[in-house]
């Protein structure tokens, strides 16, 4: 009996840390490190507009959820209706999650500052590339680079690129913007059962084994 329940106290700890795996924030992609609010350099700027969009390419090889957006954004007026979405391949894919809208702060609304997004709705990722878009369908703003050279953004996902469409189609940009998009791991249904699995057969076998001996020992 003893080693039954030691068998089990040993399965539920490991199902345990994987859990705990997943619950910490991780940065997914980016390339700074901002906090909302921080007035923010602008080395490089590219301008969004009704004309002109422009994105981030990267690829997950796991579920995530994602938790929110932080971008270095100037120019805001407060009476900007913005488009910032998650797309599937490129920027002109199908949206597959949006973020909410954000009022900027009267009398801040042109400094360059860090902005973070989030979304009213659960957004879940499964494996696969997307884009991070960023429109307007009202005024301009521009995203920013916050460092004075360009920064690759690292992270959970790989980065694929930046992307700028304007009337003469998409092309691949050079100008990196500044931005930072975090969340969680989130397992598969039934990939924790599975990774537990090998543990649980250890376990298992052990209190097999130790039930034999004491049998013979006995």
């Amino acid at each position: 009996m003893n080693i039954r329940i030691q068998s089990g106290l040993i399965l539920l700890a490991a199902c345990g840390l994987l859990t705990a795996a997943t619950a910490n924030a991780a940065v997914i992609l980016g390339n700074f490190d901002n906090d909302t609010g921080v007035s923010t350099p602008a080395f490089a700027t590219t301008s969004i507009n009704r004309r002109q969009h422009k994105g981030v390419l990267f690829t997950l090889n796991d579920r995530v959820e994602i938790d929110a957006l932080y971008l270095a954004l100037s120019n805001f007026n407060d009476d900007d209706n913005y488009a910032i979405t998650i797309r599937m391949g490129d920027i002109n894919g199908g949206i597959v999650a949006s973020f909410d809208q954000v009022n900027p702060t009267p009398g801040l609304s042109n400094d360059a500052l860090t902005w973070m997004l989030d979304s009213s709705n659960q957004i879940l990722l499964d494996p696969g590339t997307y884009a991070i878009d960023l429109r307007e369908a009202a005024n301009t703003y521009t995203w920013s680079r916050a460092t004075s050279q360009n920064i690759s953004p690292t992270g959970i996902a790989t980065f694929g690129g930046y992307q700028f469409e304007d009337n003469n189609g998409i092309i691949e940009s050079q100008t990196f913007n500044s931005f930072r998009l975090t969340g969680n791991a989130v397992p598969i249904p039934g990939v924790t059962w599975l990774m537990s699995l090998p543990l649980l057969l250890l376990t298992l076998g052990r209190g097999s084994i130790f039930g034999i001996q004491r049998r013979v020992e006995g």
